[in-house]
């Protein structure tokens, strides 16, 4: 029932769980958020700290890169990030999601993100399917092709229906019909 974090060598008390209480956690990069249940907070464990970021236990949280995305008691979606709580959205987020170092939620049937600490719309819709990883996410677009944001900006990718895609770094594959591929790398397009 104890629970500790090893991290940069040394091995920190974390929280103790009663076994009809259990202790739940997510994990990141050099950042752990849980709800602790001794204190009754939403807690985080970052630079060799245990921080109380909510007076109180929290529904859906989230961990990436040196960030915490949750959900508080009244459904607002906020992000924790350098020892600060930003409001992401004033509204409940349909979905939301975290990966590396994103998070992208939608909002009003409308798809956000957060790109150099600012909220960016990526999309007018709920797309049908996404992929997120290393900074890149890629989804499907409204004519059923795939779109990509990457460095700030949305970019169409292909607009035939049904594309398999898959991100590889910060380049986007995608895989039509026919066999043949289109690789969206560094601004441009290559038909492979």
């Amino acid at each position: 029932g104890f629970f500790k974090i090893f991290s940069r060598g040394e091995i920190y008390d974390l929280d103790v769980s009663a076994m009809s209480l259990p202790f739940t956690f997510s994990g990141g990069t050099n950042m752990m958020s849980f709800n602790d249940l001794v204190n009754g907070t939403f807690a985080v464990f970052e630079n060799g700290l245990l921080l109380d970021v909510e007076l109180y236990n929290v529904g859906e949280y989230k961990t990436g890169y040196d960030f915490v995305a949750y959900e508080n008691l009244n459904g607002e979606l906020l992000l924790y990030k350098n020892e600060e709580t930003v409001k992401l959205t004033n509204f409940s987020a349909n979905y939301w999601d975290v990966k590396d170092n994103i998070v992208l939620w939608e909002e009003n049937s409308f798809m956000y993100t957060m790109y150099e600490d600012q909220k960016v719309e990526v999309a007018r819709y709920t797309p049908a399917d996404y992929k997120m990883k290393n900074g890149v996410i890629a989804f499907r677009n409204i004519m059923g092709g795939v779109s990509a944001f990457i460095d700030g900006k949305v970019h169409e990718i292909t607009n035939q229906m049904e594309s398999e895609y898959t991100i590889h770094g910060n380049s986007v594959l995608v895989e039509l019909f026919n066999k043949s591929y289109i690789v969206y790398q560094n601004g441009k397009k290559y038909t492979l």
